[in-house]
């Protein structure tokens, strides 16, 4: 066999195995990420259960849903446990909104105050709920997974810097666990992330009351301690109610 075919049989297999790198993926735009049908319905739940104008929820909802779904892309939520296949980080994230928003219709907020009070700020506890739900994985891509992003050739062109922004559209990435990751620290970068992902509006009405920017935040640090109104922890996927609000059930109607 001439050496001039050999060098034609092994780059065109080269050529092959480099556009289809093995475990990678390509980068997506939000909208194509979110188009999955299992998702749209859950978006429509997420829609459903925040029970505002369609420009309300376009803008506080569905916008800081679209930047999440461009940061985390088709990232799993874990390396062996729940939702660790492709887009697991998504789909657990909108599980857990469902499971949350669900949750927060049966209760007042905040315990014990006012009726009109509790009418008044029912939009923005209900919001409160919905980021910390949206929110309580966003730094597992960040500590806990290494990504290499591939070029249009499918070869390596560095590691994706999450800090920086999410990952350009156009390449391709894989991923791998990193080895000796520290527990639950994911969880305590959150706040560092938060304005990559909610809009300015949605941040700026979120701190319009102390009290609930207060429970907010001790939520997406997972603290408990004794915050009024919102306090659950964000390890949520399969979790009982008591878990997610650990006061409802025991002696008294309240929130941790």
């Amino acid at each position: 066999m001439s050496k001039g075919l050999l060098r034609a049989l092994f780059g065109r297999a080269r050529t092959k195995l480099l556009l289809a790198p093995e475990h990678a993926l390509p980068v997506l735009d939000a909208v194509k990420l979110l188009s999955n049908p299992v998702i749209q319905h859950r978006v429509r739940e997420v829609e459903q259960l925040a029970a505002v104008p369609k420009h309300h929820f376009e803008a506080l909802y569905l916008a800081p849903l679209r930047a999440f779904a461009g940061f985390v892309q088709q990232l799993p939520a874990s390396e062996a446990h729940h939702h660790a296949g492709p887009g697991g980080l998504l789909d657990h994230t909108l599980d857990v909104i469902v499971r949350a928003m669900k949750l927060r219709r049966a209760h007042l907020l905040p315990p014990g105050a006012e009726p009109e009070d509790i009418n008044q700020k029912q939009h923005l506890w209900t919001y409160a709920v919905f980021c910390a739900a949206l929110l309580h994985d966003i730094g597992k891509p960040v500590v806990d997974q290494r990504v290499t992003l591939l070029g249009a050739d499918r070869r390596p062109v560095g590691c994706w810097d999450p800090w920086a922004g999410p990952m350009p559209t156009g390449r391709w990435y894989q991923m791998q666990f990193v080895r000796g990751r520290r527990y639950a620290l994911h969880q305590a970068i959150t706040p560092l992330l938060v304005r990559s992902i909610l809009p300015e509006a949605g941040l700026s009405w979120l701190a319009s009351d102390p009290v609930v920017m207060s429970a907010w935040l001790a939520t997406l640090a997972g603290q408990r301690g004794n915050h009024k109104g919102l306090a659950f922890p964000p390890q949520l996927a399969r979790e009982r109610p008591h878990r997610l609000f650990p006061c409802v059930g025991r002696d008294k109607v309240g929130l941790v």
